[in-house]
């Protein structure tokens, strides 16, 4: 649902939607269900999923008596979850995951040994140093935009910029490239994208990779996989996520998430449509997005295990518990997919389906 557009179209028509010429109708509801629902809120649930995987996985071989055991092979199943990463991303899509809990996930082990409490007071030490990132990420590019307009003013008056001064000039026009690019940075990019050669393709795309798995990784985003994966131990310490706790608790995730979620979602789009899709809006709202994110994550839990525990359409659930072993293959899958229909080495779709036609192929 939401991988689909990072594999058919640019980042920047992500960001802004508005740079597609149909935004608007059944494009534009489409656009509002995705953000509210699924954006950053099914990768959220992934990486609770991974660390109730991993909290499940060390603490059962632990009390077989196997400790020392589980230990070499939890974290050789880490080294190898990187290596398949970095091929994934550098070779085959830009958009991997596996290297991000890769890493993050060697951090994990430690945490299974604390109790309930401690787990939750550590969610929430790792949530609010998120927030404090992504507030202090806000603050530079309020700053950052204020001394370009100063510089770009300066400029125009015909003073002679420091190379210091160029610098920034050049950072703010990157930062609002991911938001609002030339028309032929974008005509470029999808140029490449659909008509290129494999080797120019990922050699495109190799830059935004690196910059991942350096600069991106190690700040908020860092603390907020781990906050997530610290929250899916939790719900599987406290029988939540076994969907063994009472109905009430699943009810009360279902509303509470939804509402505050959801609430939260309406802030964030109307504040993104009123600065135009903008470098500012888009951080600006981060701090209040990192809830938006555990609130709808855990919404959906809820109303899964409440499905579960209604007991009705076996043959569904069965169906669903098959694709859920074979998570790994079926993301790999996924992206040879993908890549085959939207790139140039294969039927080259990439930048000509609209948000409707993209749902046809998830279809």
């Amino acid at each position: 649902m939401i991988n689909i557009e990072s594999f058919a179209n640019p980042l920047a028509l992500m960001t802004n939607p508005t740079l597609s010429k149909d935004f608007f109708g059944i494009v534009y509801w489409i656009w509002i269900v995705k953000e509210s629902v699924f954006f950053q809120k099914i990768s959220s649930l992934f990486s609770m999923l991974f660390g109730a995987g991993a909290y499940l996985l060390i603490t059962r071989a632990e009390a077989a008596g196997k400790g020392a055991v589980i230990a070499d092979i939890y974290y050789r199943r880490l080294f190898w979850l990187i290596l398949f990463g970095l091929i994934h991303a550098y070779l085959i899509w830009p958009g991997d995951v596996l290297f991000y809990y890769g890493v993050v996930g060697l951090f994990l082990y430690p945490v299974r040994k604390l109790s309930l409490l401690g787990m939750v007071t550590l969610a929430a030490v790792l949530l609010a140093t998120a927030m404090l990132f992504a507030y202090v990420d806000y603050r530079d590019k309020v700053s950052l935009k204020t001394e370009a307009a100063l510089f770009e003013s300066d400029r125009d008056s015909g003073k002679e910029l420091t190379a210091e001064q160029n610098g920034v000039l050049e950072r703010w026009k990157k930062w609002q490239g991911y938001f609002h690019p030339e028309k032929e940075a974008l005509e470029k990019e999808i140029a490449t994208m659909s008509r290129g050669s494999y080797l120019q393709i990922i050699e495109s795309q190799a830059e935004w990779v690196r910059n991942g798995h350096t600069n991106w990784l190690y700040g908020r985003v860092f603390f907020q996989i781990l906050m997530m994966m610290v929250i899916g131990m939790i719900l599987v310490k406290a029988s939540i996520l076994s969907a063994q706790s009472p109905r009430k608790i699943y009810y009360l995730m279902v509303i509470a998430g939804y509402l505050i979620g959801f609430f939260l979602a309406f802030i964030r789009l109307r504040a993104y449509r009123a600065d135009g899709f903008g470098v500012i809006s888009g951080r600006a709202t981060m701090v209040g997005f990192l809830i938006e994110m555990i609130a709808v994550a855990l919404g959906h839990i809820g109303l899964i295990c409440l499905f579960c525990k209604l007991n009705i359409l076996g043959w569904f659930r069965a169906s669903l518990a098959a694709v859920g072993r074979m998570a790994f293959s079926n993301y790999i899958l996924q992206s040879l997919i993908c890549t085959v229909l939207f790139y140039g080495y294969g039927f080259g779709l990439y930048g000509s389906l609209n948000k409707v036609q993209q749902l046809w192929i998830v279809g």
